[in-house]
């Protein structure tokens, strides 16, 4: 659900839904195409100037143009901070019901914060402003709003990697502990030597130091890797893109909705014209 649905339902919902003050026009035009499309032309342009202003300048040589660099980053965050403090006026307390919304103040707070302080990390929390391509690409919240929906099934499928993890590596502690000490010596060393396994980066490197001292070591191998890296990060891929499914189904039955809404009220402004011609 997007930001405007969340804050004027009365607005996009009911189809007698009595005439827009300033405020309900001012959040109208803010969350329109329009305006959506400034933002993300800023938030590109922002982006590539942040990038820019990585590298180092010599103040003698390159003085004017570090300074432009510095003027438009200034510019722009001064947009960011003007649109979220419009937005609060025109919305009020709705503000804070859409997720997004709040994600987008945390990020500008953050971004504009930064350059206020000396640390370089803090200075670099101005790169967040670029996640707010996430707010204003279509595409891109129904990924996020997908993953997050998916979260709990992740959650589940992680938790049977990590328990098939631990049981491979007791069991590699107790057979190849002796035989490649530096793999298998302890129970954490066993276990981040399968994570790499789990990556299937270098892992013939890592059998073949096992394999000439402990041949069913072949089997141990195939294995964990058939279990933990086909079978169960299959099942995570299945879960995010049935959680993908269900968010572009939802995100189509919305726009349904709206639809329909939208013919009731072409209906009624047929039958009040006919009204009126009669």
């Amino acid at each position: 659900m997007s930001a405007i649905d969340t804050i004027l339902p009365e607005v996009t919902e009911q189809p007698d839904a009595p005439r827009m003050g300033h405020r309900e026009k001012l959040t109208t035009a803010l969350y329109g195409k329009r305006f959506e499309i400034f933002i993300t032309v800023l938030i590109l342009l922002n982006a590539i100037v942040l990038g820019l202003l990585t590298y180092k300048y010599d103040l003698n040589k390159d003085g004017g143009k570090l300074n432009i660099l510095m003027r438009i980053d200034g510019f722009i965050v001064a947009i960011f901070i003007l649109e979220i403090a419009v937005k609060l006026y025109a919305t009020g307390g709705k503000f804070f019901k859409s997720g997004w919304n709040v994600f987008d103040l945390i990020v500008v707070v953050l971004s504009a914060i930064g350059p206020a302080y000396p640390l370089s990390v803090l200075r670099a929390l101005r790169i967040l402003r670029t996640l707010r391509l996430v707010t204003q690409v279509k595409s891109m919240r129904i990924v996020v709003e997908s993953f997050l929906r998916a979260l709990p099934g992740i959650g589940s499928v992680l938790m049977v990697m990590l328990m098939m993890m631990f049981i491979f590596a007791v069991i590699g502690t107790r057979l190849f502990g002796d035989i490649a000490p530096e793999m298998f010596g302890t129970l954490h060393d066993s276990v981040f030597t399968l994570f790499m396994v789990l990556t299937l980066e270098g892992w013939p490197d890592i059998a073949a130091q096992v394999i000439p001292h402990a041949p069913f070591a072949r089997a141990f191998f195939v294995i964990y890797i058939a279990v933990n890296s086909f079978t169960v990060l299959n099942l995570m891929i299945a879960v995010i893109v049935d959680a993908m499914q269900s968010e572009y189904e939802a995100e189509a039955e919305e726009e349904r909705e709206d639809m329909i809404i939208a013919l009731k009220e072409l209906k009624l402004e047929i039958a009040e014209m006919r009204k009126q011609i009669s």
